[in-house]
Protein backbone atom coordinates (compact mmCIF):
# COMPACT_ATOMS: atom_id res chain seq x y z
CA UNK A 1 0.00 0.00 0.00
CA UNK A 2 2.98 2.28 0.73
CA UNK A 3 4.23 1.41 -2.49
CA UNK A 4 0.89 2.56 -4.42
CA UNK A 5 1.07 5.84 -2.27
CA UNK A 6 4.20 7.06 -3.03
CA UNK A 7 4.02 5.93 -6.72
CA UNK A 8 3.96 8.37 -9.65
CA UNK A 9 2.97 6.76 -12.73
CA UNK A 10 5.22 8.68 -15.26
CA UNK A 11 8.27 8.30 -12.76
CA UNK A 12 10.49 5.17 -12.92
CA UNK A 13 12.35 3.38 -10.00
CA UNK A 14 14.99 5.04 -8.57
CA UNK A 15 18.43 3.72 -9.43
CA UNK A 16 18.97 2.61 -5.40
CA UNK A 17 16.26 0.21 -5.98
CA UNK A 18 17.19 -3.62 -6.06
CA UNK A 19 16.30 -3.59 -9.55
CA UNK A 20 18.42 -0.94 -11.67
CA UNK A 21 17.11 -0.89 -15.30
CA UNK A 22 18.40 -2.40 -18.27
CA UNK A 23 20.33 -0.52 -20.74
CA UNK A 24 20.36 -1.86 -24.09
CA UNK A 25 23.57 -0.53 -25.88
CA UNK A 26 23.67 -1.23 -29.72
CA UNK A 27 27.24 -2.47 -30.83
CA UNK A 28 28.41 -1.43 -34.51
CA UNK A 29 28.00 -4.05 -37.28
CA UNK A 30 31.98 -3.85 -37.62
CA UNK A 31 33.59 -4.54 -34.57
CA UNK A 32 37.72 -4.51 -33.79
CA UNK A 33 38.31 -7.29 -32.38
CA UNK A 34 42.05 -7.66 -31.02
CA UNK A 35 43.82 -10.19 -33.39
CA UNK A 36 46.82 -12.13 -31.71
CA UNK A 37 50.11 -11.62 -32.14
CA UNK A 38 51.59 -13.26 -35.21
CA UNK A 39 55.27 -15.08 -35.29
CA UNK A 40 57.89 -13.91 -36.79
CA UNK A 41 58.16 -17.25 -39.27
CA UNK A 42 54.34 -16.25 -40.06
CA UNK A 43 55.36 -12.89 -41.45
CA UNK A 44 57.62 -14.02 -43.54
CA UNK A 45 58.60 -10.56 -45.24
CA UNK A 46 60.02 -9.22 -42.10
CA UNK A 47 62.16 -12.15 -41.59
CA UNK A 48 63.82 -12.03 -45.28
CA UNK A 49 64.55 -8.67 -45.08
CA UNK A 50 65.69 -8.96 -41.13
CA UNK A 51 68.07 -11.66 -42.88
CA UNK A 52 69.09 -9.51 -46.20
CA UNK A 53 71.18 -7.71 -43.46
CA UNK A 54 73.13 -10.49 -41.68
CA UNK A 55 76.79 -11.61 -43.32
CA UNK A 56 77.74 -15.12 -44.30
CA UNK A 57 78.82 -16.38 -40.88
CA UNK A 58 75.73 -15.06 -39.01
CA UNK A 59 73.26 -16.61 -41.93
CA UNK A 60 75.38 -19.73 -41.59
CA UNK A 61 74.89 -19.74 -37.69
CA UNK A 62 71.02 -18.86 -38.21
CA UNK A 63 71.06 -22.52 -40.27
CA UNK A 64 72.14 -24.39 -37.40
CA UNK A 65 69.30 -23.36 -35.17
CA UNK A 66 66.34 -25.99 -36.02
CA UNK A 67 64.99 -27.66 -38.99
CA UNK A 68 62.16 -24.75 -39.49
CA UNK A 69 65.34 -22.26 -39.72
CA UNK A 70 67.19 -24.54 -42.20
CA UNK A 71 64.76 -25.36 -44.12
CA UNK A 72 62.92 -21.98 -44.13
CA UNK A 73 66.42 -20.02 -45.31
CA UNK A 74 67.21 -22.77 -48.03
CA UNK A 75 63.84 -22.79 -49.60
CA UNK A 76 63.23 -18.47 -50.08
CA UNK A 77 64.04 -17.54 -53.44
CA UNK A 78 64.85 -13.93 -51.62
CA UNK A 79 67.75 -15.64 -49.65
CA UNK A 80 68.68 -17.34 -52.74
CA UNK A 81 69.11 -13.78 -54.43
CA UNK A 82 71.03 -12.35 -51.15
CA UNK A 83 73.54 -15.25 -51.35
CA UNK A 84 74.59 -14.35 -54.36
CA UNK A 85 74.39 -10.83 -53.77
CA UNK A 86 76.91 -11.92 -51.29
CA UNK A 87 79.32 -13.42 -53.65
CA UNK A 88 79.75 -10.89 -56.10
CA UNK A 89 80.27 -8.28 -53.62
CA UNK A 90 82.81 -10.46 -52.18
CA UNK A 91 84.41 -11.89 -55.47
CA UNK A 92 83.29 -10.28 -58.02
CA UNK A 93 81.06 -10.86 -60.96
CA UNK A 94 83.86 -12.16 -63.14
CA UNK A 95 84.95 -14.52 -60.32
CA UNK A 96 81.95 -16.16 -59.58
CA UNK A 97 81.04 -17.12 -62.89
CA UNK A 98 84.45 -18.40 -63.51
CA UNK A 99 84.18 -20.77 -60.71
CA UNK A 100 80.65 -21.42 -61.14
CA UNK A 101 81.25 -22.86 -64.44
CA UNK A 102 84.67 -24.50 -62.92
CA UNK A 103 82.21 -26.39 -60.27
CA UNK A 104 79.58 -27.17 -62.65
CA UNK A 105 82.10 -28.95 -64.86
CA UNK A 106 83.30 -31.06 -62.42
CA UNK A 107 80.34 -32.85 -61.19
CA UNK A 108 79.18 -33.46 -64.70
CA UNK A 109 82.67 -35.38 -64.99
CA UNK A 110 82.09 -36.88 -61.78
CA UNK A 111 78.85 -38.27 -63.13
CA UNK A 112 79.78 -39.17 -66.26
CA UNK A 113 82.31 -41.25 -64.31
CA UNK A 114 79.47 -43.13 -62.29
CA UNK A 115 77.85 -43.43 -65.63
CA UNK A 116 80.90 -45.60 -66.91
CA UNK A 117 81.05 -47.42 -63.39
CA UNK A 118 77.89 -49.12 -63.29
CA UNK A 119 78.18 -52.17 -65.82
CA UNK A 120 74.78 -54.00 -64.82
CA UNK A 121 71.74 -52.79 -66.19
CA UNK A 122 69.48 -53.23 -63.03
CA UNK A 123 71.61 -50.57 -61.63
CA UNK A 124 70.67 -48.15 -64.73
CA UNK A 125 66.65 -49.08 -64.36
CA UNK A 126 66.65 -48.49 -60.86
CA UNK A 127 68.39 -44.88 -61.52
CA UNK A 128 65.78 -44.03 -64.17
CA UNK A 129 62.81 -45.03 -62.32
CA UNK A 130 64.50 -42.83 -58.63
CA UNK A 131 64.80 -39.72 -61.34
CA UNK A 132 61.28 -39.81 -62.62
CA UNK A 133 60.23 -39.70 -59.12
CA UNK A 134 62.83 -36.83 -57.80
CA UNK A 135 61.30 -35.29 -61.10
CA UNK A 136 58.00 -34.75 -59.98
CA UNK A 137 59.18 -33.29 -56.32
CA UNK A 138 61.40 -30.48 -58.45
CA UNK A 139 58.98 -28.32 -58.42
CA UNK A 140 59.53 -27.69 -54.32
CA UNK A 141 63.14 -28.23 -54.16
CA UNK A 142 64.43 -26.51 -57.05
CA UNK A 143 64.76 -23.20 -54.71
CA UNK A 144 66.24 -25.58 -52.26
CA UNK A 145 69.35 -26.53 -54.60
CA UNK A 146 69.97 -23.50 -56.11
CA UNK A 147 70.35 -21.98 -52.79
CA UNK A 148 72.52 -24.75 -51.56
CA UNK A 149 74.44 -24.62 -54.81
CA UNK A 150 75.63 -21.24 -54.05
CA UNK A 151 76.31 -21.41 -50.24
CA UNK A 152 78.53 -24.32 -51.48
CA UNK A 153 80.22 -21.65 -54.32
CA UNK A 154 80.81 -19.27 -51.50
CA UNK A 155 82.27 -21.67 -49.04
CA UNK A 156 84.91 -23.22 -52.04
CA UNK A 157 85.75 -19.66 -52.84
CA UNK A 158 86.21 -19.00 -49.14
CA UNK A 159 88.22 -21.59 -48.41
CA UNK A 160 90.45 -20.92 -51.51
CA UNK A 161 90.95 -17.27 -50.50
CA UNK A 162 89.89 -16.15 -53.75
CA UNK A 163 90.89 -12.73 -54.44
CA UNK A 164 88.53 -10.10 -55.42
CA UNK A 165 87.92 -8.75 -59.03
CA UNK A 166 90.13 -5.64 -59.31
CA UNK A 167 89.90 -3.54 -62.79
CA UNK A 168 93.19 -2.03 -62.40
CA UNK A 169 94.83 -4.99 -61.97
CA UNK A 170 93.44 -6.01 -65.18
CA UNK A 171 94.54 -2.84 -66.84
CA UNK A 172 98.45 -3.76 -65.89
CA UNK A 173 98.25 -7.61 -66.47
CA UNK A 174 101.00 -6.56 -69.23
CA UNK A 175 103.44 -4.84 -67.20
CA UNK A 176 103.10 -8.27 -64.79
CA UNK A 177 101.76 -7.98 -61.64
CA UNK A 178 103.70 -10.60 -59.93
CA UNK A 179 101.59 -12.06 -56.35
CA UNK A 180 103.95 -12.32 -53.85
CA UNK A 181 101.16 -13.64 -50.80
CA UNK A 182 98.31 -13.23 -48.74
CA UNK A 183 97.12 -13.15 -45.13
CA UNK A 184 94.02 -12.64 -43.20
CA UNK A 185 93.12 -11.77 -39.45
CA UNK A 186 90.49 -14.46 -37.91
CA UNK A 187 88.25 -14.30 -41.02
CA UNK A 188 87.69 -10.35 -40.52
CA UNK A 189 90.58 -8.49 -42.81
CA UNK A 190 92.49 -9.82 -45.50
CA UNK A 191 95.39 -8.91 -47.75
CA UNK A 192 96.78 -9.62 -50.99
CA UNK A 193 100.54 -8.38 -51.90
CA UNK A 194 101.57 -7.78 -55.56
CA UNK A 195 104.09 -6.28 -57.49
CA UNK A 196 104.61 -4.42 -60.96
CA UNK A 197 107.53 -6.31 -62.80
CA UNK A 198 109.15 -3.34 -65.17
CA UNK A 199 109.77 -4.81 -69.25
CA UNK A 200 113.51 -5.09 -68.29
CA UNK A 201 113.05 -6.65 -64.74
CA UNK A 202 115.29 -4.10 -63.58
CA UNK A 203 114.33 -2.13 -60.54
CA UNK A 204 116.58 1.09 -60.96
CA UNK A 205 114.57 4.14 -61.19
CA UNK A 206 115.78 8.08 -61.19
CA UNK A 207 114.33 9.78 -58.19
CA UNK A 208 114.06 13.06 -56.96
CA UNK A 209 115.97 13.48 -53.56
CA UNK A 210 115.70 17.04 -51.46
CA UNK A 211 118.95 17.75 -49.45
CA UNK A 212 118.30 20.89 -46.58
CA UNK A 213 121.37 21.98 -45.40
CA UNK A 214 122.19 25.39 -43.62
CA UNK A 215 122.88 28.34 -46.09
CA UNK A 216 125.69 30.17 -43.74
CA UNK A 217 127.59 26.90 -42.93
CA UNK A 218 127.49 25.86 -46.57
CA UNK A 219 129.61 29.35 -47.25
CA UNK A 220 131.71 28.46 -44.06
CA UNK A 221 132.68 25.40 -45.72
CA UNK A 222 133.62 27.03 -49.07
CA UNK A 223 135.46 30.25 -47.03
CA UNK A 224 137.05 29.31 -44.71
CA UNK A 225 139.48 31.47 -44.31
CA UNK A 226 136.57 34.65 -43.74
CA UNK A 227 136.01 36.93 -40.60
CA UNK A 228 134.17 35.95 -37.52
CA UNK A 229 131.38 38.51 -38.11
CA UNK A 230 130.94 37.66 -41.42
CA UNK A 231 130.52 33.83 -40.53
CA UNK A 232 127.60 34.23 -37.91
CA UNK A 233 124.93 31.96 -38.16
CA UNK A 234 121.40 33.40 -38.49
CA UNK A 235 118.12 31.52 -37.35
CA UNK A 236 116.05 29.67 -39.98
CA UNK A 237 118.33 30.56 -43.03
CA UNK A 238 117.81 26.91 -44.62
CA UNK A 239 118.92 26.20 -48.22
CA UNK A 240 117.19 23.06 -50.24
CA UNK A 241 119.05 21.61 -53.02
CA UNK A 242 117.13 19.21 -55.67
CA UNK A 243 118.63 16.50 -57.38
CA UNK A 244 118.16 13.08 -58.98
CA UNK A 245 119.25 9.88 -58.32
CA UNK A 246 119.52 6.32 -59.52
CA UNK A 247 117.57 3.92 -56.38
CA UNK A 248 116.00 0.43 -56.60
CA UNK A 249 112.43 0.98 -56.48
CA UNK A 250 109.71 -1.85 -56.53
CA UNK A 251 106.41 -0.63 -56.40
CA UNK A 252 104.21 -2.78 -54.16
CA UNK A 253 100.90 -3.39 -54.38
CA UNK A 254 98.62 -4.41 -51.52
CA UNK A 255 94.82 -5.28 -51.62
CA UNK A 256 92.98 -5.00 -48.64
CA UNK A 257 89.42 -6.39 -48.11
CA UNK A 258 87.08 -6.39 -45.48
CA UNK A 259 85.54 -9.79 -45.43
CA UNK A 260 84.28 -9.98 -41.47
CA UNK A 261 81.50 -8.39 -39.29
CA UNK A 262 82.82 -5.84 -36.54
CA UNK A 263 81.15 -2.91 -34.68
CA UNK A 264 81.45 -0.54 -37.05
CA UNK A 265 84.21 0.33 -40.23
CA UNK A 266 87.73 -1.37 -40.13
CA UNK A 267 89.95 1.87 -39.91
CA UNK A 268 93.25 2.21 -41.55
CA UNK A 269 95.58 4.45 -40.29
CA UNK A 270 98.54 6.41 -42.16
CA UNK A 271 101.43 4.63 -41.81
CA UNK A 272 105.21 3.57 -43.81
CA UNK A 273 104.61 0.72 -45.54
CA UNK A 274 108.09 -1.59 -45.35
CA UNK A 275 108.93 -5.07 -46.47
CA UNK A 276 111.23 -7.36 -44.14
CA UNK A 277 114.07 -9.13 -45.69
CA UNK A 278 116.23 -10.23 -42.24
CA UNK A 279 118.20 -12.82 -42.13
CA UNK A 280 120.22 -15.23 -39.58
CA UNK A 281 122.85 -13.09 -38.93
CA UNK A 282 121.36 -9.71 -38.81
CA UNK A 283 117.85 -7.58 -39.61
CA UNK A 284 117.25 -5.95 -42.84
CA UNK A 285 113.96 -3.49 -43.65
CA UNK A 286 113.33 -2.59 -46.56
CA UNK A 287 111.01 1.24 -46.35
CA UNK A 288 109.88 3.55 -48.85
CA UNK A 289 111.93 5.82 -51.04
CA UNK A 290 111.38 9.51 -49.52
CA UNK A 291 111.24 11.64 -52.75
CA UNK A 292 110.07 14.72 -53.39
CA UNK A 293 108.56 13.17 -56.55
CA UNK A 294 105.01 12.84 -56.84
CA UNK A 295 105.22 9.33 -58.66
CA UNK A 296 106.43 7.80 -56.05
CA UNK A 297 104.13 9.00 -53.32
CA UNK A 298 101.92 6.68 -51.54
CA UNK A 299 98.21 6.50 -52.91
CA UNK A 300 95.15 4.86 -53.21
CA UNK A 301 92.56 3.56 -55.27
CA UNK A 302 89.33 1.63 -55.17
CA UNK A 303 88.75 -2.06 -57.37
CA UNK A 304 86.99 -0.10 -60.35
CA UNK A 305 90.55 2.19 -60.74
CA UNK A 306 89.26 5.19 -59.49
CA UNK A 307 91.21 7.19 -56.94
CA UNK A 308 89.68 6.87 -53.83
CA UNK A 309 88.48 10.27 -51.67
CA UNK A 310 91.70 10.02 -49.63
CA UNK A 311 94.26 10.14 -51.76
CA UNK A 312 97.90 10.50 -50.52
CA UNK A 313 100.17 12.68 -51.79
CA UNK A 314 102.32 13.13 -48.75
CA UNK A 315 105.62 11.45 -47.70
CA UNK A 316 106.36 7.79 -46.40
CA UNK A 317 105.95 9.13 -42.50
CA UNK A 318 102.20 9.22 -41.43
CA UNK A 319 100.71 12.50 -39.89
CA UNK A 320 98.24 10.78 -37.77
CA UNK A 321 95.61 10.63 -40.18
CA UNK A 322 93.26 7.88 -42.05
CA UNK A 323 93.64 6.58 -45.03
CA UNK A 324 90.46 4.23 -45.33
CA UNK A 325 87.35 3.64 -43.81
CA UNK A 326 86.41 -0.02 -44.53
CA UNK A 327 82.75 -1.57 -43.95
CA UNK A 328 81.40 -5.18 -45.18
CA UNK A 329 83.44 -6.29 -48.38
CA UNK A 330 84.68 -3.03 -49.23
CA UNK A 331 88.37 -3.15 -50.60
CA UNK A 332 91.02 -0.75 -51.39
CA UNK A 333 94.69 -0.75 -52.71
CA UNK A 334 97.53 0.67 -51.22
CA UNK A 335 100.71 1.17 -53.65
CA UNK A 336 104.01 2.08 -52.01
CA UNK A 337 107.47 2.54 -53.46
CA UNK A 338 110.30 0.37 -51.64
CA UNK A 339 113.85 0.97 -51.35
CA UNK A 340 114.98 -2.43 -52.14
CA UNK A 341 118.48 -1.71 -51.11
CA UNK A 342 120.88 -4.07 -52.69
CA UNK A 343 117.94 -5.75 -55.41
CA UNK A 344 119.23 -4.45 -58.79
CA UNK A 345 116.42 -7.05 -60.64
CA UNK A 346 113.15 -8.20 -59.52
CA UNK A 347 114.20 -12.02 -58.69
CA UNK A 348 116.75 -10.64 -55.96
CA UNK A 349 114.06 -8.47 -54.07
CA UNK A 350 111.77 -11.60 -54.46
CA UNK A 351 114.74 -13.78 -53.04
CA UNK A 352 115.05 -11.93 -50.00
CA UNK A 353 112.00 -9.93 -49.57
CA UNK A 354 109.99 -12.15 -46.35
CA UNK A 355 106.84 -10.32 -45.46
CA UNK A 356 105.07 -6.88 -44.94
CA UNK A 357 103.36 -5.81 -42.31
CA UNK A 358 99.91 -3.78 -42.35
CA UNK A 359 98.12 -1.49 -39.08
CA UNK A 360 94.74 -1.62 -38.68
CA UNK A 361 92.27 -0.36 -35.98
CA UNK A 362 89.34 -3.54 -35.47
CA UNK A 363 86.75 -2.27 -32.78
CA UNK A 364 89.41 0.14 -31.48
CA UNK A 365 92.30 -1.88 -31.23
CA UNK A 366 95.26 -1.84 -33.04
CA UNK A 367 95.86 -5.29 -34.86
CA UNK A 368 98.44 -5.96 -37.34
CA UNK A 369 97.59 -8.00 -40.47
CA UNK A 370 100.83 -9.61 -41.25
CA UNK A 371 101.42 -11.04 -44.94
CA UNK A 372 104.14 -13.58 -45.39
CA UNK A 373 105.51 -14.03 -49.22
CA UNK A 374 105.31 -17.29 -50.51
CA UNK A 375 108.35 -18.89 -52.05
CA UNK A 376 106.25 -21.35 -54.37
CA UNK A 377 105.75 -19.46 -57.24
CA UNK A 378 102.30 -22.01 -57.85
CA UNK A 379 101.15 -21.11 -54.07
CA UNK A 380 101.14 -17.32 -55.25
CA UNK A 381 98.56 -18.12 -58.25
CA UNK A 382 95.09 -17.63 -56.22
Amino acid sequence: KLKEKHSFPNETTPHCSNNPPKVSITSPTNTLVPEEPKSIFETKQIFVTVSSFLDPKSLLTCHAVSKYWNQFFLSEAENTKHWLHLCVARFGSANVRQWKEMLEGKEEEDEDEEGSNDVTGEHNIMKHKSKKNEDEDDSNENDTTTTKSIIQLYSRMNEAFVKPHSHLYSLISHEGCIPLGHGAVNGIISAWVSIVERSNGETSRSVLLCEKYDGQQQQQSNNVKKNDDRNKKTPGQQKSSFYYKPLPIVEVRILIQKIGMVDGAIVIPDQAISVDASTRRRGVEMSEVESVDERFHKWIMKLNGTPSSKKKTTKRSGDGGDLSRLYLFDAIILTAHIHAKGCSTRSKFEQRAKFTKIIAKVNGKTVPLVVPFKRNKDERKI
